[in-house]
């Protein structure tokens, strides 16, 4: 009886998706903000980002899951990737989703080309 209740209650949730918003491309050194949302908002316990590829930074997540970072200083373009996942009472959770942030060089070093020695 109790498995069935279970499988019951199983049926009656949705997919959950999670949300990790667009693509972004910044400049080094910017303050980027990425806001996460998914398509169930009801009992939503905890959002978690994961940074899976780029230059190491250091994050912050709000509890409404909003992300922020400063875009690290770089000499080429860099990619940063996240993903999302969204954690649901009684243990359930989301799809994950990922968002790229493109960080682009802004200073160029060395000299012009053409400049006087």
């Amino acid at each position: 009886m109790l498995a069935a209740a279970a499988l019951l209650l199983t049926a009656c949730i949705p997919d959950l998706v999670a949300d990790a918003g667009p693509d972004q491309v910044v400049n080094e050194g910017a303050s980027v903000t990425v806001r996460a949302s998914a398509n169930v908002l009801d009992h939503i316990v905890n959002y978690k980002w994961v940074q899976t590829a780029g230059p190491k930074v250091n994050f912050k997540v709000s509890k409404k899951g909003v992300l922020t970072f400063t875009a690290p200083e770089t000499e080429v373009q860099q990619k940063i990737t996240f993903e999302l996942t969204v954690m649901y009472e009684r243990g359930h959770k989301s799809k994950a989703d990922t968002v790229d942030i493109t960080v682009n060089q802004i200073r160029f070093f060395g000299t012009a080309a053409g400049s006087a020695q």
